[in-house]
C-alpha cells in the first residue's frame, strides 16, 4: 500500500514547512526516544516536545508515532 499518494502535492514538495526543531524531534522519535529523553537531549521541557509531536501528527495526519516516522521517511525528511 502506497500511502504517500494521500498527501497533497504541495505538502510533499515543501519540506520548508517543517521547522528545524520539528525535524530534530522527528529524528529523535525515529530513534525510539521518549519525550523526556528527547527533551533532555535538546534542552527542552518534555511538554515542549509533546507540543512539537502534536504539530507533527497534525502536519502528517498520522495515527501514531510509527505512522508518523513512516510518512516522514517516505518523503525523505528523515
Amino acid at each position: 500500500m502506497n500511502t504517500i499518494a494521500t498527501y497533497p502535492k504541495e505538502f510533499i514538495s515543501d519540506r520548508q514547512s517543517f521547522s528545524k526543531r520539528e525535524v530534530e524531534v522527528l529524528r529523535e522519535m525515529a530513534g525510539g526516544f521518549t519525550d523526556v529523553e528527547i527533551g533532555r537531549k535538546l534542552f527542552l521541557s518534555h511538554y515542549t516536545i509533546q507540543g512539537y509531536r502534536k504539530q507533527l501528527f497534525l502536519k502528517f495526519d498520522a495515527k501514531n508515532s510509527c505512522h508518523l516516522v513512516y510518512k516522514a521517511c517516505q518523503i525523505g525528511l528523515i
